[in-house]
């Protein structure tokens, strides 16, 4: 079977059950987009820190872990956006164990910790990823940044067209 650079064979490590291993590797930071919005994860090449277990019934536990930050648009105002995610995941298999005991990043003893890592990265983020905590957005009316505009921005209100019989009275 021939690996890509983002899996790991867990047969190499030829652990019985009930031992352990620590795997530190350096994964490639990903870019991704969510929400219609492009970002990028770096530094380029995240380290990477894997708790390796072997359970019984020729099971495996996991514990993936990693810092990396997100780069890209505010999800309000759409200026550039940065923050930094402690990710810390985990998953388990065991053949025979149903399907909550299956893990998509496990294919026979490989283990696809690329997809894993941006899978956890994704879900470790906040809902909205936001270049300040108080961002008032874009104006609704202009589009402008609020945050650029002030206080003082507003627009005119269109009358009212239901006295629009009145105002052609006053005419």
């Amino acid at each position: 079977m021939e690996l890509h650079e983002s899996e790991y064979d867990l047969a190499s490590l030829r652990l019985e059950s009930g031992a352990g291993a620590v795997l530190r590797l350096n994964m490639p930071g990903q870019g991704f987009t969510l929400g219609g919005n492009d970002y990028v994860c770096s530094p380029d090449v995240v380290p990477v820190r894997v708790d390796v277990s072997r359970t019984v019934g020729d099971g495996w536990a996991f514990k993936l872990t990693f810092e990396a930050t997100v780069a890209g648009p505010c999800t309000r105002c759409l200026a550039p956006a940065a923050l930094t995610v402690r990710v810390e995941s985990r998953e388990a298999t065991r053949p025979g164990g149903g399907e909550e005991l299956e893990s998509p990043y496990l294919k026979q003893t490989v283990l696809d910790v690329e997809s894993w890592m941006r899978d956890a990265l994704v879900l470790a983020l906040p809902t909205a990823i936001v270049c300040e905590s108080d961002c008032p957005g874009l104006c609704g009316e202009c589009g402008e940044r609020l945050a650029d505009l002030g206080p003082d921005h507003f627009h005119e209100r269109p009358p009212d067209p239901r006295w629009d019989a009145l105002r052609r009275l006053s005419e």
